[in-house]
């Protein structure tokens, strides 16, 4: 090839690659702060406590939400989310963004008393779908995440798959248990979240009468132990997974 034409051959391939290299995304650069959803996850002190409580309050049953918003049954009381704070046999972690409350869950872990009356005292509230179903239903490692909530400007981000996700993380080998509203509403949105995170189902049980709801069933759903998926597509940053060291003198135990 004559000199002159391999020098504009060379210069012709060194401005395709030069225009290829300026049009190929960079996964090394960081995204930019309006892609970017990055949550730090941290045990609940005293003062999230009332914030927590109040977004129970703004979507309790009674006040209209939707299957497709999710909700909670009413009944819960300020004096048990302080004494959920404070348990040493629970789990109360929040998520944040920004400084602001994003969502929260609370767990009773299966040294919880109350998690231990229920695989052992609650059977004639439960209608189990088979025999075999009935035999998942017990263990030493099954936990009760009893609580689960996010805020209506962070709904369909992720954050309730990140506050599972920091959970199991600290307890891999944990499997877990918990209901979801069929009747008089259906939770439509706990029942999806329950199965995306792999939840399967064991049957239904029965709350009884709740006063200004009326007869209440759930269906029964059972994650197996060591099974919780962990992968998720957003930033998880955890600060202080352990509890914060608070003055206990005002343990309040409901």
């Amino acid at each position: 090839m004559p000199l002159c034409l391999k020098r504009m051959h060379e210069q012709r391939h060194d401005q395709h690659r030069s225009n290829q290299e300026e049009h190929q995304p960079n996964f090394d650069a960081p995204l930019p702060a309006a892609q970017r959803q990055v949550y730090s996850v941290r045990s609940a002190t005293a003062q999230d406590v009332e914030a927590c409580y109040a977004l129970e309050e703004d979507l309790c049953i009674t006040h209209g939400h939707s299957e497709e918003m999710g909700f909670f049954l009413p009944g819960t009381s300020i004096e048990q989310y302080r004494s959920f704070q404070q348990d040493p046999h629970a789990e109360f972690l929040v998520a944040r963004q920004g400084g602001e409350l994003s969502g929260y869950l609370i767990v009773l872990s299966p040294s919880h008393p109350h998690v231990k009356r229920l695989l052992t005292e609650y059977f004639d509230k439960i209608t189990f779908d088979s025999p075999e179903k009935a035999g998942l239903y017990q263990g030493d490692n099954l936990c009760l995440p009893g609580k689960i909530a996010v805020t209506l400007d962070r709904r369909k981000q992720g954050v309730a798959g990140v506050l599972i996700q920091a959970f199991f993380l600290k307890h891999p080998t944990w499997g877990a248990f918990t209901t979801t509203l069929l009747e008089p509403v259906y939770n439509k949105a706990s029942a999806e979240l329950c199965k995306r995170l792999g939840f399967e189902r064991l049957g239904t049980f029965d709350h009884g009468t709740r006063e200004g709801v009326g007869p209440c069933k759930s269906q029964l759903v059972y994650l197996a132990p060591g099974s919780a998926s962990l992968g998720h597509d957003l930033a998880l940053r955890h600060e202080r997974l352990r509890k914060p060291r608070e003055d206990k003198s005002d343990d309040n135990n409901s």
